[in-house]
């Protein structure tokens, strides 16, 4: 047996689902934890920090996405929602494995700066499953290569200072996924040092919001996803294993970006059997 999360970060340029997602996320084996998110929700500059965990009011797109959401991932329930002006984050788990759910804290950081599209900045969820910790981080980071300092410099401010109420920082877990758009190379001795990421050396891609090819250069498939949009893991590399890192090009509700997911697997038992176990009750 083992324990699986899922990743989705998509860039959807203020956009609502067009049905569901299935092709996009459902996987077979099913995943224990979807962590999905999602960057320019909203293309406006007055929206600010919020979470909810069941019902809480929101704005119109997130319900959209949310509904979207729930009907594309049957038998798992929504553990909380974070949302920092057009950056949100969902976390929805296995049904069975909410009993096991300890310690959910969310946080945002920022906006540290104004894009073109709004303010940016990071929001991020914790929460520990059998005495495991997990954070999760979607962020958006300054675009454009003059940025490079600029980028650094909110990196080290999402990494350092982000401290949830219990005074952890996003270093202080076992299990770390950072998300979004991180408009960095994965180049080696980078600022992501210590992170892992299934593939190196990938070139910034774009699209336009009817092909599936490049704005650019020579016209090809990209399935390898690119510089702007990617996730990144740092933790246990013991019993890890990437089984899916991939772009989505045939996705076109949005425009240059495409949705990017990954599959993750771990080599441990499942939380329901942990918590379930002998040992874990005497």
């Amino acid at each position: 047996m083992g324990f699986s999360v899922f990743v989705l970060t998509w860039d959807i340029e203020g956009k609502v689902p067009r049905g569901e997602l299935k092709e996009l996320l459902l996987r077979n084996p099913a995943p224990d934890i979807y962590a999905i998110g999602l960057q320019e929700l909203e293309q406006k500059q007055n929206d600010r920090f919020s979470y909810s965990r069941h019902n809480e009011k929101k704005d119109d797109k997130a319900l959209e996405w949310e509904q979207c959401l729930e009907n594309t991932l049957p038998g798992y329930v929504r553990l909380t929602t974070a949302k920092l002006d057009g950056t949100i984050l969902f976390i929805y788990i296995q049904q069975s494995l909410t009993a096991v759910v300890e310690n959910l804290e969310l946080k945002s950081c920022g906006p540290y700066s104004r894009g073109d599209k709004g303010p940016i900045g990071a929001i991020a969820a914790r929460f520990e499953m059998g005495g495991v910790s997990f954070c999760f981080t979607n962020c958006h980071l300054s675009a454009q290569s003059e940025t490079l300092e600029e980028r650094n410099r909110e990196f080290y401010l999402i990494w350092d200072i982000l401290k949830f109420p219990n005074g952890r920082c996003i270093y202080d877990h076992d299990h770390v996924f950072m998300l979004g758009i991180l408009n960095h190379r994965a180049e080696r001795g980078e600022i992501f040092e210590g992170f892992v990421e299934a593939e190196e050396d990938r070139m910034i891609k774009k699209y336009d919001s009817d092909s599936d090819y490049e704005y650019y250069g020579r016209k090809e498939e990209m399935r390898i996803p690119g510089g702007c949009d990617r996730i990144l893991y740092k933790g246990y590399k013991a019993g890890y294993k990437v089984e899916e890192y991939q772009q989505h090009p045939y996705f076109r509700m949005s425009g240059e970006h495409k949705p990017v997911t990954g599959f993750y697997r771990f080599n441990f038992p499942s939380y329901v059997e942990i918590k379930n176990s002998v040992a874990w009750n005497t």
